[in-house]
Parts: C-alpha cells; sequence; structure tokens
C-alpha cells in the first residue's frame, strides 16, 4: 500500500516563484537577444542556449505539474492529488494554535479496484459519511466500507455486471 500522509499547510507562493522564475529564465535571454542583436557583446549562442535551458526546465515543471494534478492520466498520481484536496476540504483548514491537522491515508490501486485506509485521527465523527462524501468526491462507487481497529477501509471500483438468468438458460454461457 502507499501512504500519504497530509499535512495541511497550503502555501501556493512558492510554486508560483519557482514558475516565475524559470519563466525569466526563458524569455529574458530571448528578448535581449532580439533587441540588442547588433550591439550586444557576448556570443548569440551562449545566450540562446541559456534560453534553450530555461525553455527546457519550464517544459519540465509544467510536465511534472500536469502530471502531479488530478487530471493526471496516471491513475495512482490522480487518487493522490485528489486525497490531497479532499483532506483539505475534510479538516477545513483548522488551527488548534499553531498546529496544523494531520491525516493519513494508505492507498492501493489494483484490479479496478481502490482500497483506501483513513486514519483520521479523532478528527472526524461521522466516518460512514465520510466514505460517501469521498465516493462523491472521487468520483467512484462505493462497493464496501469496514471500520477497523484504527482506521476506515473504504473500497471503490466498478460494480460487477449483474446477470440475467434467462439469458444464461439460454445461451449456457456466464
Amino acid at each position: 500500500m502507499k501512504k500519504l500522509q497530509v499535512k495541511l499547510n497550503r502555501q501556493l507562493v512558492a510554486p508560483f516563484k519557482l514558475f516565475g522564475t524559470v519563466l525569466a529564465l526563458t524569455v529574458l535571454p530571448m528578448f535581449i537577444y532580439i533587441i540588442t542583436f547588433d550591439t550586444f557583446l557576448l556570443n548569440g549562442h551562449l545566450l540562446l542556449s541559456i534560453s534553450m535551458i530555461g525553455a527546457i526546465l519550464f517544459s519540465i515543471e509544467m510536465i511534472s505539474l500536469f502530471l502531479y494534478s488530478r487530471f493526471s492520466p496516471i491513475d495512482t498520481l490522480q487518487l493522490h492529488k485528489k486525497l490531497i484536496l479532499s483532506t483539505e476540504q475534510l479538516t477545513k483548514q483548522t488551527k488548534d494554535g499553531q498546529l496544523m491537522h494531520s491525516v493519513r491515508w494508505h492507498y492501493i490501486c489494483t484490479d479496478g479496484k481502490i482500497i483506501i485506509d483513513l486514519y483520521a485521527r479523532g478528527l472526524v465523527t461521522d466516518t460512514e459519511r465520510l466514505g460517501i462524501q469521498l465516493s462523491e468526491y472521487l468520483e467512484e462507487n462505493l462497493l464496501a466500507y469496514k471500520e477497523l481497529n484504527h482506521c476506515v477501509r473504504d473500497i471503490f471500483g466498478e460494480f460487477p455486471k449483474r446477470l440475467n438468468g434467462m439469458e444464461i438458460l439460454k445461451n449456457d454461457k456466464l
């Protein structure tokens, strides 16, 4: 099982600073080279190389941001981000003094099923309702709900196909 521990201290400033820095590394050297084409003292190839490095770093950052978002084509990464976002909604970012609440999830994706263990540490009183809310947030069907010793296990996936008895008798196939 994969472990995910979410400490809710959401700061958006650092990614935007990194985004701006990489964008500046990409655009600024090209802009300087175009404006001062005749009077520029440094080698133009050096400036274009710096700009290409910035463009490559920018592309890598954008691809990684997309892959680790909730719109990711990779199911486990998409589930990871959705669990983080649902946890932030679950605890509503409330503070007790200086300590932020934390919730621990263990999850695994196998054979079209998602098994999630929630260790809420007393933050949630109605854990059955939480499974239903998580089902709505993940847009998955809640197949099973179990309360274990210290955690709640939710199993999500597709319901098994219903069998038609008349077709089975006529065709002799399951």
